[in-house]
């Protein structure tokens, strides 16, 4: 799916001179980790995500997260919290793996800071 927003403006545009590529793309939101039993149980989320996540190690070219993978991450120093651990070690993994990993922080990982970024 291609969006596009043109403000003020109405145009047609046509995509069918643009290359057919089969790159897998995917999107994850909303995972919570380390949250509430709001969802499910928080081992469940975690484990699911983790088996997503490898899943699609042998295939994916990026991988775009939008948003709350983390469920109020506060950072410190030289502390990681043991909730995110496992999710950041496979998210380690995919990148070493060649896939792009494209985050974009929702409201609950607003103290996630710096450590994505420089240690994955």
């Amino acid at each position: 799916m291609i969006a596009v927003w043109m403000p003020l403006q109405r145009r047609k545009i046509s995509f069918s001179t643009l290359p057919m590529k089969k790159d897998k793309v995917y999107f994850i939101s909303d995972a919570h980790i380390g949250g509430g039993k709001y969802i499910r149980p928080p081992r469940v989320r975690e484990d699911a995500l983790i088996d997503f996540l490898r899943a699609i190690r042998k295939d994916a070219k990026c991988l775009y997260i939008v948003g709350d993978l983390f469920d109020f991450w506060f950072e410190y120093r030289s502390v990681v919290p043991a909730h995110g651990a496992r999710v950041i070690f496979e998210l380690y993994h995919l990148v070493l793996s060649g896939t792009r990993v494209i985050y974009l922080p929702g409201n609950h990982d607003s103290w996630l800071g710096g450590y994505l970024s420089e240690q994955v």
